[in-house]
């Protein structure tokens, strides 16, 4: 029997999720809630491997532990830390979606489409509604794009836009707000997906969603980089879109099949905040929209094949975590 290790219930729903794994082979303890949301979140790990001692799972007896890190948000946990949580016992492996630029023979990391795997699972409960066909006989456009700029109105995302030199009156479709309060007794992330398709058939009445990656100017470099629900809403819904990412993400996310229509930013010597702000990046968008009607046409197949290449992905049992999980479980 091996024991894996998750720190937070999306990571749970996720693995429970996995197809291709003996489950008699296993177990999965969730760590304690931390009650500062600034706690390291590596101390999630350090409390789970506490409350296994105490439930006398011994760190010399029989047992592994895979610590699985598949969450988008950053994790504040430095290489020291890393390294002596694995140096602890032989029997100790992290699989990681994050790049830590450290290498280590139990150390599985740079697998970056397992953040996409993180939100399918668990935090927008996509997998719960299955695959939306895209409408056919969609409404016809009122406006030229539509994007969401945070439920704080995100002022980099906006100087952004605006310096597109859009006319934002009668370009930009406006979110709608939706005023949903679920259930006291019954909230789960599932209940946001009411909200969630509401924006996505709102969507629709624009040509195209302009989207920013939550990680935004924090993409400093491959260590601090991570995606959200955002990159995941780019490949699931085939509706005409543009990311906001670097250069960098796209190239990686390219090699699990993926496509881009357009380019990405790229890192400049100027402060990371500024980095969406890149003068090259800027004209490529404006060059896009100038031309939007038949740079849609063009590349429409693009977005269903995306779709297509995530719905193969949630689905495989092949993928590389899961081959370093079967072989760990051995």
């Amino acid at each position: 029997m091996k024991l894996i290790l998750v720190h937070q219930i999306h990571q749970l729903n996720y693995f429970q999720q996995i197809k291709g794994l003996d489950k008699s082979e296993y177990d999965i303890k969730l760590s304690p809630s931390l009650d500062d949301e600034f706690t390291s979140k590596y101390e999630s790990v350090l409390c789970i491997v506490d409350s296994i001692s105490k439930d006398d799972y011994s760190l010399n007896s029989k047992f592994s532990y895979l610590f699985l890190d598949n969450e988008g948000e950053a994790l504040n946990v430095t290489n020291k830390q890393l390294l002596d949580f694995l140096n602890t016992s032989d029997k100790h492996y992290i699989i990681s979606g994050r790049n830590f630029e450290i290498k280590h023979d139990r150390l599985h990391d740079d697998l970056a489409y397992l953040n996409l795997l993180y939100y399918y699972f668990g935090y927008i409960g996509v997998s719960s509604i299955g695959k939306l066909s895209y409408p056919t006989n969609q409404p016809e456009p009122t406006h030229k794009f539509i994007s969401y700029l945070g439920k704080i109105v995100n002022p980099k995302r906006k100087a952004f836009i605006e310096k597109l030199g859009l006319d934002l009156e009668k370009d930009y479709l406006k979110p709608k707000p939706f005023n949903f309060t679920p259930p006291k007794d019954a909230y789960s992330y599932r209940w946001e997906m009411v909200t969630f398709l509401s924006d996505f058939i709102h969507s629709l009445n624009a040509k195209f969603e302009l989207l920013f990656e939550s990680g935004g100017a924090h993409f400093i470099s491959p260590t601090t980089s991570f995606t959200t629900e955002k990159l995941l809403k780019y490949f699931w819904w085939p509706h005409p879109s543009i990311i906001v990412l670097p250069q960098f993400v796209i190239d990686k996310f390219e090699t699990y099949g993926f496509k881009f229509p357009h380019n990405g930013y790229n890192e400049s010597e100027s402060d990371a905040s500024e980095m969406i702000f890149d003068t090259d990046f800027c004209e490529h968008i404006k060059d896009i929209i100038d031309d939007i009607d038949w740079w849609i046409k063009f590349n429409r197949n693009i977005w269903f094949e995306n779709a297509e290449t995530l719905d193969k992905m949630v689905n495989s049992e092949d993928l590389e975590h899961i081959k370093l999980i079967r072989a760990i479980l051995k």
